[in-house]
């Protein structure tokens, strides 16, 4: 610590107080040296070099710079840490400079999609963030990720705070104009648009929410009247469903599961963790299901000694297995009580989901100091945490973890199932239908072999040569359109799913059918598919389409949110056929209608090419479709159907 010490010396010294505002900033660089830097245990030696030469080098233009330019350079410095619980906070910060009021975003993958919108910028919702000032979103997202540690993902968590600042942008080089910017978005119907956003002074009392708050639809108090929340409220999964409640707990016995969610490892006011703990465990019990699905996509920690011992013994508690549910917001002590559950039963845990929100080795256990004329929130870490080898021959770990080791090889998803924003604008729950997947796979009629659609899914796929193939006339169901649509009998106010649209044929022409007051669903597995479909729909002035992508077992909709789900040629695709019905049963509408033209496949009268790709023929897959809880209505003849059939089910109950 040389160099602290000599910025010290000077400040002692009385150096460099040439005016009220330096001496200020020199008294917070003096408390930053001595409250943070001094004290902090996360810094490699090469980073505190760094961290300590750029210290000074600020401290040398600290009457010079802006007071934003200032903040960010101290960020910066603290994020050379590389460890995500060495921060100086974003939210904090966003108070004391300017954001625009139009719109709030949240990151999904790599981008940002806007989640809240004024009134008048209800157009951007589900929009994708392209660019701000002419450069391209990315530029902006590195900036960004300079001003925190720890994993690309748990960077981009606060990074919102920054894209939404021109300030700050300005200062960093990314905006033009420190008042407004120029931000330009992808649409959700495919077209673009740039919208000029006047930044808001700073205010201390502004909404006090971090981004994964907008992921809940459910507006706060203080966001009433003048915002408009991409997903309705009664669309949301349950996941996302009262956002005041940090611990909750459903039964689901269409999964044979019991759900635990915990949205924080601490007691809050009202909510009592130990009681709750008791309370879900006495449930899973009365419950008698055959498994559990653990939920902390939205746990940003607490205290790790709150829920060892209750998740140690989770998997006692039922037969079958224990599903937890991670994402980049699984943070701190969460990441601890996924680690001690997947140590204590690893082969009964699977985890789903993305990445938790941190490395397996990293530092905590500080305190936040708040420097005394910025008001800088910044926190430091001085004890370890390493979950590969639970802390073993390694100095200066965490008590708790040295006296209750964690060492797993790792806690990446056993099941990636990101949290799309096709999905989330769905509404429906990635991780729980892979869930629903998995636990059907020991089904009798598993469906497809996978090398069907493998093709499908890469994101390479040649659109167009699949366009010439589907829409030919050599195609019976291309030939036979029409009539199709009209023994279909879709009209004007249906909402229909397209179900394995492919080049989006049916897409169009059952948006045409349901007019401006209907809705039509493309769902498919192939990203190459729903980007020719968005592609074509803008271009015929569609805004009643939207594309939703699927997964092996789910169609990713909502449920009672279609009243016609339309599968053609697409059955004998489906590769995990229980779950598949399972989802389009519950995206069903009461006496919705499912719609199915599949290939009649005839051992010594079918083509040899149709023995080989359909796995069975008409009364093998009507029999499928009644067991999963639908009634035979009629099956229709098209003239000119040769090597095609149509059956038509509603569903039962």
């Amino acid at each position: 610590m040389r160099r602290v010490g000599l910025l010290l010396a000077a400040l002692g010294g009385g150096l460099l107080f040439a005016s009220d505002l330096s001496e200020q900033r020199l008294e917070d660089i003096a408390a930053f040296c001595e409250r943070f830097l001094s004290v902090d245990r996360s810094y490699s030696d090469t980073a505190r070099k760094e961290a300590e030469t750029r210290l000074a080098a600020l401290e040398k233009r600290a009457a010079d710079v802006s007071q934003v330019h200032f903040e960010l350079e101290l960020t910066r410095i603290v994020a050379l840490a590389d460890n995500a619980h060495t921060v100086a906070f974003a939210g904090p910060r966003s108070r004391r400079f300017n954001r625009i009021p139009q719109v709030r975003l949240a990151p999904f993958g790599e981008d940002f999609y806007v989640l809240r919108a004024g009134h008048e910028d209800e157009d951007l919702l589900g929009a994708r963030l392209e660019a701000i000032d002419g450069s391209p979103v990315s530029r902006a997202r590195d900036a960004a990720r300079t001003l925190a540690g720890g994993i690309p993902a748990s960077r981009d968590r606060n990074a919102t705070y920054f894209l939404e600042s021109p300030e700050q942008m300005h200062a960093l080089g990314i905006a033009r104009n420190e008042d407004h910017a120029d931000y330009a978005f992808r649409l959700v119907d495919g077209g673009t648009v740039t919208r000029r956003f006047e930044a808001e002074p700073a205010d201390p009392d502004r909404i006090r929410a971090n981004s994964d708050r907008w992921l809940y639809p459910e507006l706060m108090e203080e966001e009433r009247g003048d915002w408009r929340a991409l997903l309705a409220v009664d669309r949301a999964p349950w996941a996302l469903q009262e956002p005041a409640k940090p611990f909750r707990m459903r039964d689901a016995p269409e999964l044979d599961a019991f759900v635990i969610q915990l949205r924080q490892n601490v007691s809050s006011s009202g909510d009592d963790i130990a009681e709750f703990m008791l309370e879900s465990s006495d449930a899973v019990r009365m419950s008698g299901r055959g498994h559990i699905v653990l939920d902390m996509r939205m746990n940003g920690g607490g205290d790790l000694n709150n829920t060892r011992a209750w998740v140690r013994r989770l998997p006692k508690l039922v037969e079958g297995r224990v599903f937890v549910l991670t994402s980049p917001w699984t943070f701190s002590a969460a990441i601890s009580t996924v680690g001690y559950l997947k140590q204590e039963a690893p082969g009964r845990v699977t985890i789903v989901g993305e990445h938790v929100g941190d490395r397996l080795d990293f530092h905590a256990e500080g305190s936040v100091i708040t420097l005394p004329h910025s008001g800088a929130a910044i926190l430091y870490a001085t004890e370890r945490h390493d979950y590969r080898t639970g802390c073993r021959d390694i100095e200066n770990c965490h008590g708790s973890v040295v006296r209750h080791p964690i060492a797993v090889d790792s806690l990446a998803p056993d099941l990636d199932a990101p949290w799309t924003i096709a999905a989330y604008r769905a509404g429906s729950d990635p991780a729980m239908e892979a869930v629903a997947a998995e636990l059907s796979q020991g089904a009798t009629n598993t469906g497809a072999l996978p090398e069907l659609n493998r093709e499908f899914v890469d994101p390479e796929l040649d659109v167009q040569a699949w366009v010439r193939r589907f829409e030919g006339e050599s195609r019976e169901v291309f030939a036979k359109r029409h009539e199709v649509l009209e023994a279909t009998r879709v009209g004007p106010g249906d909402r229909v799913a397209d179900i394995g649209a492919g080049t989006g044929l049916f897409t169009r022409l059952f948006a045409d059918a349901v007019g401006k007051t209907g809705q039509v669903y493309a769902v498919e597995i192939s990203t190459a598919f729903l980007t020719h479909i968005n592609e074509t729909a803008a271009q015929a002035g569609y805004d009643n389409v939207t594309s939703v992508l699927g997964q092996s077992g789910s169609t990713t909709l909502p449920a009672e949110s279609i009243d016609v789900a339309f599968v053609c040629d697409t059955y004998h695709h489906f590769d995990a056929v229980e779950p598949m019905l399972a989802s389009i049963h519950r995206a069903l509408a009461p006496g919705g209608r499912l719609i199915v033209i599949e290939f009649e496949r005839i051992e010594g009268t079918s083509r040899p090419w149709l023995i080989e790709h359909v796995r069975a023929g008409k009364e093998t897959f009507r029999a499928e479709i009644e067991a999963a809880g639908f009634d035979f209505v009629e099956e229709i003849e098209i003239a000119g159907f040769v090597e095609n059939y149509f059956l038509v089910f509603t569903k039962r109950g």
